[in-house]
């Protein structure tokens, strides 16, 4: 299928904006610019023929406050705490309490008394020194305005010029393991070619706790302590780890897959990719000396003190994927 007549001059539109930098430039994520973690992958990308980035995110770890209008779906919730909303000037979106697209430091010897609590905007009850009571204050944790920690995994959104370049992109994205990646968009250019938006993402990696309220007065209270706090944010540091190693499979089966990619002067092997490819290597090794060596025995004969068995070879074919 031909591409998109409309697609070039779309794509230097972005990239144009994209050159300015800054302030200059704004895309259509939350942050409104390219992650620094994430800049180089969206070069690359952009140098291939046929695609280009219309928004993108590493990865975070995210304090939001939800929008008050789940509370005003339930029939509980009161005209006077919605007169309080309005005169407060609380909007029915929610909002960000805190936002890093890095992992946070966690050295004990760094962190002050009520630190995550401070950095995340809370207050923990007073008399709250364990877990006891820390919603005796509350009727029920539903009807209220949660506060919730995430963690949310990388995510690009890439414009293609045509279905092949869009398949392209699905198909080192599932090569990568980000399986809830998929074409978002199939709406016509002005030419009547289809140009469509693939979404790379995972939600494997994504976890969200509810870790706080909004109290009548308006305070951000939390029902967790600093310690459950710290564990969190441990938890998330660990999936920002496993969040990097899925985007740079992402990078080189991309790669792989448009030979026309710009190389970059660090290019290397993935490591990941690497020690699979050096397993396998191991393995059909392996299979071709015992192979050698049962054309010279007979089999359950001892050789060089081991024993050739049949049941081996069939193992070590299925862990080569030869076996039916």
């Amino acid at each position: 299928m031909a591409r998109s007549a409309a697609f070039p001059a779309k794509k230097r539109s972005i990239l144009c904006k994209l050159a300015r930098g800054g302030a200059d430039y704004s895309d259509k994520s939350p942050k409104g610019t390219v992650d620094e973690q994430i800049t180089e992958l969206v070069h690359e990308i952009n140098a291939i023929d046929g695609l280009v980035t219309t928004s993108s995110c590493a990865g975070r770890i995210s304090v939001f406050l939800e929008s008050p209008q789940r509370m005003r779906r339930a029939s509980t919730f009161s005209a006077i705490q919605a007169g309080r909303d309005q005169e407060s000037g609380q909007s029915d979106a929610g909002r960000w309490l805190f936002s890093s697209h890095t992992p946070l430091a966690i050295e004990s010897e760094r962190l002050q008394k009520d630190h995550f609590l401070s950095m995340f905007s809370l207050r923990f009850p007073d008399g709250g020194s364990s877990n006891n009571n820390l919603l005796s204050g509350i009727q029920s944790i539903a009807l209220c305005q949660c506060i919730h920690f995430k963690f949310e995994p990388v995510i690009l959104h890439i414009a293609t010029a045509s279905f092949e370049d869009a398949q392209t992109v699905l198909k080192a994205a599932l090569d990568a393991g980000l399986r809830e990646s998929g074409v978002v968009n199939f709406e016509p250019a002005p030419d009547g070619a289809m140009m469509p938006m693939v979404a790379v993402r995972s939600t494997g990696l994504a976890s969200d706790t509810v870790i706080g309220y909004r109290d009548p007065s308006g305070n951000l209270m939390s029902i967790v302590d600093e310690n459950y706090l710290r564990a969190l944010v441990e938890m998330a540091n660990d999936r920002f780890r496993m969040n990097g190693e899925k985007r740079d499979r992402f990078r080189y089966a991309l790669r792989n897959r448009n030979g026309d990619i710009r190389k970059s002067s660090l290019d290397r092997e993935d490591p990941i990719l690497r020690k699979e490819r050096k397993r396998a290597e191991g393995l059909r090794r392996q299979m071709a000396e015992r192979k050698d060596k049962s054309n010279q025995v007979p089999r359950q004969q001892k050789s060089s003190g081991k024993v050739i068995e049949k049941g081996d070879d069939i193992r070590l074919e299925q862990e080569l994927g030869l076996s039916e």
